[in-house]
């Protein structure tokens, strides 16, 4: 297949072209032994050739594993080495003053004298034919077969020993997790990286080129940057050189996406590096930037870079783009590592067994510790909700097989985290909290540090350094330790703003109803929604503006050029448009003063024509219409105050029910004197007087101060209120709010009958052994009394002569309440007798899918979650 893609594409572009010989091998040879070996041996001339046969033999024992990575002419160098004082006196061989062959070409010789390896090849060729043409004679196809592997096998050694003016090639990727454990070994003792198989193809391809030949092969870009390659890279470096790389794209976007065009003679020429990341149309970027090239003109997609500088950095990564003001911090400055411990977290090798969320253990349980995980990705500061049990100091999680406890001198400690996976954000991490193996600890030598380091490691020139070093999802602890850094360096202003920073992220999380500083019911008790989602603004523009003003104040002190800034914002997404915009009438928020932001007044004019832009702006989000208008996250914020969507609306309405869902069911006690239930059991609908619904209108009514709340709030749902409580909350707001790594851990359970006729919620810390009987007794057998009343009193009212339609229609609607309580009784009394309850030491996940067994979920596990089934 392979010969003829490249016949029919040769063919293609030239329909009249000849082409004598396909030198196309198939690396498949088959091993022989025994009679017909030795009958091939017999026919060698000389000792030498005859170890030589043998040594191609022994190396192609995997040959169909290991193909072209077998370095067959190191096997026969081995040979001649042992050989050569013999070799030397009988003239058999002639070698270079450095003691290696004088070519490859003439490695084997006849006892006269010198022979080229052609003429060996030829001869053991004619030597299979006569095998061949003798198993013909005797009608053998054993013997025939046998003949056409030897021949395959020398023809295989032909191809492997020669040089090549052009090595094209596609290597196949294995990655070392998937290999058999002799492919793992071999590449562990024969090549730089034994990560990959493709790590290991492009270092045999430079082998194969003749003095100033070109290797061109796309392969992964993870050779350039990780450090499983950082012994591969060195020796690239110092003995190839990188002509031209296309970098197409990273490795989140595609795979092979890097096509580098390599030279085995070194020319000090400067490396050109074409980089699509980004682009749309990516062979259209290439074809414009190449037609850029020829005539001359530039290109912002091309770099120059001289090679060698890469190997001035700790692991030597091919950081093209940085140009040579980043480059020069690493030569210049220190790093990292020399002002802070970076230090891997906990890994408890159970998080099922050892992690829970804040709301599934008892606040007053001291034996579970805040515990930082990989958590949302905020910077500054992210107050986890997750916790470990660490009771014991941690003895249970210590004796797991598989958990990794490292650097626990460090746990409790004041310092840092980082997010591992994704970008590079760093959080501060409060004293007695445990950073994770998903969050490893950052703790400056000198404690006081700590603000300064923060803010430096979240600025644009950090992330872009970051994003160079390993542009994979996954940063190591390494790439971190060699963040450059002027370890003597220390800003005000970067600590102020970095502190600030801290004070807004927890006031932005005081508005996530699963974050533990959570205080939405003051915020919906002081502000009206459309002070509550400026407020919302207010705090996410601070922290875009706080960013960019860190990330402005460290360009300055490493005296980055304006050209260099544009480029490593937009690398890092962090364009935002500086100028406060207002008029001369609009307050300055305090926030904003705090931070230092200058506003820059113009005319009512002015500002509607700016209002005018912003209402064209077809988009939610903050950075992008600061971008986008050129005016600060703070005016767009402003701009925003009259014109909130709808979708907004809603998210508001829904947060603020759910607030008082939680109220009204105990899990939050904010305001004393509301009326509270005194059971974990919480009816829907109007049969029961004290309802969910009887509940959330008064908690509702006292956050807002108004008695007539539900048709605004219906609005903003698009729905009745009540018909959102049913029907909505639970699958659609409560169970995606509270859940984790695709479990749903909720903590409001609506259990409901099968015809949907009775419905409930229950508060998952009041659940016990009691919770199931008390439904049944207080809830289930009064109201199917009722109707049973109900219905006899209908029956007798019915069975007559012309019955009122309406109470017909009364009496079927009871019997089919009747029959849905009754069938739901029997699923409660089943659960009963099995002893159904909660058992907190399991989690919520565990517990809940005991539950889902017997199907009173008001959503089955099954629709929660896709991949689940019971």
């Amino acid at each position: 297949m392979a010969a003829l893609s490249l016949y029919l594409k040769a063919k293609e572009q030239s329909p009249e072209v000849a082409i004598p010989q396909l030198n196309i091998a198939s690396a498949d040879a088959v091993l022989i032994n025994g009679d017909r070996k030795q009958e091939v041996l017999e026919r060698t001339e000389s000792e030498l050739e005859e170890e030589i046969l043998e040594q191609l033999w022994r190396s192609f024992d995997n040959i169909r594993e290991f193909g072209s990575l077998i370095r067959i002419e190191d096997r026969i160098e081995s040979i001649l080495d042992e050989h050569r004082d013999s070799i030397q006196e009988s003239g058999q061989s002639q070698f270079t003053s450095e003691g290696g062959l004088a070519t490859q070409s003439s490695f084997v010789t006849s006892e006269g004298g010198e022979e080229t390896w052609e003429e060996v090849k030829n001869r053991l060729l004619d030597s299979v034919r006569e095998l061949a043409t003798e198993a013909l004679d005797h009608n053998d196809p054993v013997e025939e077969m046998f003949a056409e592997e030897v021949e395959k096998t020398v023809e295989l050694v032909d191809l492997l020993v020669a040089d090549y003016s052009v090595v094209v090639s596609n290597p196949p990727y294995l990655d070392s997790g998937k290999m058999g454990d002799d492919l793992t070994q071999f590449l562990k003792d024969t090549y730089k990286s034994s990560r990959d198989t493709y790590a290991a193809f492009i270092e045999r391809n430079t082998e194969f080129l003749a003095p100033d030949g070109l290797a061109s092969m796309i392969t992964p870009e993870t050779f350039m940057f990780n450090y499983s390659f950082r012994g591969l890279r060195p020796k690239l470096l110092e003995n190839s050189e990188f002509v031209d790389v296309v970098h197409l794209t990273n490795r989140d976007e595609a795979y092979m996406n890097v096509c580098t065009l390599i030279s085995n003679s070194k020319h000090n020429r400067r490396s050109r590096f074409i980089r699509l990341i980004g682009a749309d149309d990516r062979p259209a970027a290439l074809n414009n930037t190449i037609t850029d090239l020829r005539v001359g003109d530039s290109s912002e997609r091309q770099y120059f870079a001289n090679q060698s500088a890469f190997l001035e950095i700790d692991r030597s990564p091919f950081i093209y783009w940085f140009g040579k003001e980043v480059l020069d911090l690493f030569i210049k400055y220190g790093n990292l590592k020399d002002t802070a411990d970076v230090l891997r977290g906990l890994d408890t090798g159970n998080d099922d067994r050892f992690v829970r969320y804040d709301w599934e253990v008892d606040p007053n349980d001291n034996s579970w510790n805040r515990y930082v995980m990989s958590g949302e990705g905020e910077p500054f500061f992210e107050a986890s909700n997750m916790k470990a049990l660490w009771e014991n100091n941690g003895a249970e999680i210590k004796s797991t097989d598989d958990s990794i406890v490292p650097s626990e001198d460090r746990y409790f400690d004041e310092g840092m985290t980082y997010r591992r996976f994704g970008d590079l954000v760093v959080r501060h991490l409060p004293a007695n909290w445990i950073p994770s193996d998903g969050s490893p600890f950052i703790g400056p030598h000198e404690n006081d540090r700590i603000l300064h380091i923060l803010g430096y490691l979240n600025s644009s020139l950090a992330e872009f350094v970051i994003e160079g070093l390993n542009p994979g999802l996954n940063i190591q602890i390494g790439d971190v330790e060699r963040i450059p850094i002027d370890t003597s360096w220390r800003n005000d202003e970067i600590e102020r703003l970095s502190e600030i920073a801290i004070e807004v992220q927890e006031e932005r999380q005081s508005y996530l109803e699963t974050a533990p500083v959570y205080h939405g019911g003051e915020k919906f008790r002081s502000e009206s929604m459309s002070e509550y989602l400026f407020k919302e603004d207010l705090l996410d523009s601070a922290l875009l503006v706080i960013r960019h003003k860190i990330s402005e104040a460290v360009f300055d002190y490493y005296e980055i050029s304006n050209d260099t800034r544009e480029q490593i914002y937009q690398e890092s997404e962090r364009v935002i448009g500086k100028d406060y915009v207002l008029t001369s009438d609009q307050p300055v928020p305090e926030l904003v003063d705090q931070i230092g932001v200058e506003p820059t007044v113009v005319t009512d004019e002015e500002y509607q024509k700016l209002r005018g832009a912003f209402e064209s702006f077809s988009g939610d989000d903050l950075q992008e219409a600061s971008k986008e208008l050129g005016v600060s996250p703070f005016t767009i914020a402003d701009l925003r105050r009259e014109s909130y969507d709808e979708e907004r609306k809603e998210i508001y309405a829904e947060d603020q029910l759910s607030f008082a869902i939680g109220h009204a069911l105990g899990h939050w006690n904010t305001f004393d004197q509301l009326p509270a239930p005194d059971s974990e059991i919480v009816p829907i609908g109007d049969s029961y007087e004290e309802n969910i619904g009887w509940y959330v209108d008064e908690v509702v009514q006292h956050l807002t101060g108004d008695d007539e709340w539900r048709p605004r709030f219906n609005d903003h749902l698009g729905r009745e209120v009540a018909d959102w409580i049913q029907n909505r909350f639970f699958r659609y707001h409560h169970c995606k709010e509270y859940r984790r790594r695709g479990q749903r851990i909720p903590i409001y359970w609506q259990i409901e009958s099968p015809a949907e006729e009775f419905s409930c919620f229950l508060y998952y810390h009041g659940i016990d052994e009691n919770t199931l009987p008390k439904l049944r007794g207080q809830y289930l057998d009064p109201r199917i009394n009722e109707l049973e009343n109900e219905l006899e009193t209908l029956n007798a009212q019915t069975n007559r002569e012309n019955p009122d339609k309406d109470l017909l229609n009364r009496q079927e609607e009871v019997q089919t309440e009747l029959d849905d309580l009754e069938q739901f009784r029997e699923t409660i009394d089943k659960m009963i007798d099995d002893g159904v309850t909660v058992d907190v030491e399991k989690g919520i996940w565990e517990n809940l899918k005991e539950w889902d067994q017997y199907e009173v979920l008001e959503t089955g596990l099954p629709k929660l979650k896709s991949s689940y089934s019971r």
